[in-house]
């Protein structure tokens, strides 16, 4: 079966649509069913973006329908491929680098039962991050002000209550570090060169655990700079994910890196995979 959202074309709608109308066709296709409190949340989060950015910049894209085309259609297309990863239906999330939320909120509106955090550094972004969530009431979210970092056992998701969490309306401060690891899902989006989000994301990782790189280029497991990266992390190999955004002609790609579930770590087959 495969991971991936479709590599479809254009779907129902057009640039004079409502961007939301389109959006909704676009995740029917990719097989995401978003209901009208899904798409009420999902407007409502727009809004919001939109809001903030006009009193401080959190994106460069002001424009709604770039917005939810561009960003928030993103954070939705790696929703099939986490839940086809994921080792039960509940499982630990971490938008690494979460910028405005396109990649995290949209997961978490899309996929309530998935336990999200947030990790982001930069305290404009983490501010609206901590408004946006209140706001939209979401439940089993969490916030990290971090920056990513490659050394082992750099962040943590912790849970609420424990030291070092972000209890939503309570100032900003940065959390301490600590020795565990907990995520099941890594995924990062315009973070890194690929082989740092390798070293920055896998010490997050559960054995067993898989991290997601967004890509607009597919990456090659062959490339000796990725090699070397993947054994320093200690990662294995699973595939380039294809997806394309709505009225897009170009191809996007989901890397996908798994933890070995017992040390060591596998090159594995590349394989990519499209429909």
């Amino acid at each position: 079966m495969s991971l991936a959202p479709p590599a479809g074309g254009r779907v129902a709608g057009g640039a004079n649509d409502c961007p939301f109308s389109t959006l909704a066709a676009a995740a029917q296709a990719w097989g995401i069913d978003l209901g009208p409190s899904e798409m009420g949340q999902l407007r409502l989060y727009v809004s919001e973006v939109q809001s903030f950015n006009r009193k401080t910049n959190i994106t460069a894209d002001g424009d709604q329908a770039a917005i939810v085309l561009r960003h928030v259609a993103d954070g939705l297309a790696c929703v099939p491929v986490l839940k086809a990863l994921a080792p039960h239906p509940a499982p630990e999330v971490i938008d690494l680098g979460a910028g405005a939320g396109f990649i995290g909120i949209a997961v978490k509106i899309a996929w309530p039962q998935a336990r999200v955090t947030l990790l982001e550094p930069r305290l404009r972004r983490f501010g609206f991050l901590s408004a946006a969530a209140a706001t939209l009431g979401l439940k089993d979210i969490r916030l990290l002000r971090r920056r990513a970092d490659p050394a082992p056992h750099a962040a943590h998701a912790f849970p609420e209550g424990a030291p070092g969490a972000r209890p939503l309306g309570l100032p900003a401060q940065a959390a301490p570090r600590t020795p565990a690891c907990c995520g099941d899902l890594v995924v990062a989006r315009a973070l890194a060169p690929v082989e740092d989000c390798l070293l920055a994301a896998l010490p997050m990782l559960r054995p067993g655990g898989h991290l997601v790189v967004y890509q607009s280029t597919a990456p090659d497991p062959r490339s000796p700079a990725l090699r070397r990266a993947m054994a320093s992390a200690g990662a294995s190999w699973e595939g380039n994910h294809r997806y394309r955004l709505p009225a897009q002609r170009a191809d996007r790609f989901l890397a996908v890196f798994t933890r070995p579930p017992h040390g060591g770590a596998s090159s594995g087959g590349a394989h990519a995979v499209s429909s």
